[in-house]
């Protein structure tokens, strides 16, 4: 499970801007949400928690974004 996980981290951190220009993410954040809560193991759950954060900060940054 933790390859999965790392895998995921890398593809999120590298790839995600582009994705999320090309694609409809939201079934895949359905999907990544689904497995962060069935995360057994401490680490493999706060990795996941580290892969949203990945995913806040990439659409943080986007132009446009407002924070409130």
């Amino acid at each position: 499970m933790i390859i999965i996980i790392e895998i995921l981290s890398v593809v999120i951190r590298k790839y995600w801007n582009y994705l999320d220009n090309h694609f409809n993410n939201g079934e895949f954040l359905e999907l990544l949400l689904q497995f962060t809560f069935r995360q057994d193991v401490l680490d493999c759950y706060y990795q996941c928690l580290d892969i949203w954060c990945s995913i806040f900060e990439a659409l943080s940054d986007r132009p446009g974004c407002i924070e409130k």
